[in-house]
């Protein structure tokens, strides 16, 4: 199942399901019937703790009954990123061997936050900050937390996995070296995500989804998820036995191999440029690069 955060011209943002209809590609508006749940945006969806699933199933396979339910094309309708106010978005870092194949000599994830302030979604544009002259690009695999997590065992954890999506960490890299690496995280736009949710049941295996990332017409990433270092299990326990995790905070599993500082010469973003990061199973998340206004 693919759920979306979206909005129609300059409406509030609402919750829909993606549905294929012949050829095309339908979302169907999901708040009438939500409401009922007390939940009309994405965290409260996932806040239902997986029971939701089975009403929103029943509701397209039977749409028949649910007639008055607003439909709308994908192409007419605004994709936000799918959860809008995160508690937390943690992104765990170095969780891929290097480019010459080596392993990160670590025995427990390391990982950063980025502000809620960094979010965008599927076509937003990514924003060049003028202080920055090195804007590089990481593909990874995100999943939302769909239940409380406190001490969560690795056992437990994939119960705590509400779906997947797409992250882009935009990363100013010569801020990053300077000795700012908070700083060079969070940038207003560095935190693309989406384009949907996409529930496990619909994802199979997390480790094991080809992830790739072109700039232009470009490949410069394309690795497994396999290759992780630490698995989705390992990271939410670790994670959960250093802070709680809330429905609706974002996990970023960390980035494969070719990146632009990886590049020789270096590689960096500059306005025009577009990226496109897919990942099997999800989708495909489309951004563009822009100069910072004057």
């Amino acid at each position: 199942m693919r759920l979306v955060s979206f909005a129609l011209d300059n409406s509030a943002p609402r919750v829909g399901a993606v549905v294929e209809q012949g050829a095309a590609q339908v979302v169907v508006e999901l708040n009438e019937p939500m409401s009922d749940l007390g939940a009309t945006r994405m965290e409260e969806l996932v806040a239902l703790d997986g029971a939701v699933w089975p009403v929103i199933q029943e509701i397209m396979e039977n749409e028949g009954r649910h007639a008055s339910l607003a439909h709308h094309s994908l192409e007419s309708v605004r994709l936000l990123p799918p959860v809008l106010s995160p508690s937390q978005m943690l992104f765990v870092r170095a969780n891929y061997p290097s480019p010459e194949g080596v392993r990160p000599p670590v025995d427990r994830p390391a990982f950063f936050s980025k502000l809620s302030s960094t979010l965008i979604g599927q076509g937003d544009s990514i924003v060049l900050p003028a202080m920055s002259s090195q804007v590089d690009w990481e593909a990874e695999l995100a999943l939302v937390i769909g239940r409380h997590a406190s001490h969560v065992s690795k056992q437990e954890a994939m119960r705590h996995v509400a779906g997947y999506t797409i992250t882009n960490d935009i990363t100013a890299r010569d801020i990053q070296v300077a000795g700012e690496p908070t700083l060079a995280k969070n940038f207003r736009t560095f935190a693309p995500l989406g384009p949907w949710l996409v529930t496990p049941d619909h994802v199979g295996d997390p480790h094991q989804l080809q992830i790739r990332q072109w700039v232009n017409e470009t490949l410069f990433q394309d690795g497994s998820t396999s290759e992780m270092v630490f698995d989705i299990p390992e990271i939410i326990a670790f994670l959960s036995s250093v802070t709680d995790l809330y429905p609706g905070d974002v996990v970023a599993t960390g980035s494969p191999a070719g990146t632009g500082k990886q590049q020789n010469p270096l590689v960096f973003l500059k306005a025009g440029d577009t990226l496109q990061v897919e990942i099997e199973g999800i989708g495909m998340l489309n951004n563009q690069v822009v100069a910072a206004p004057a």
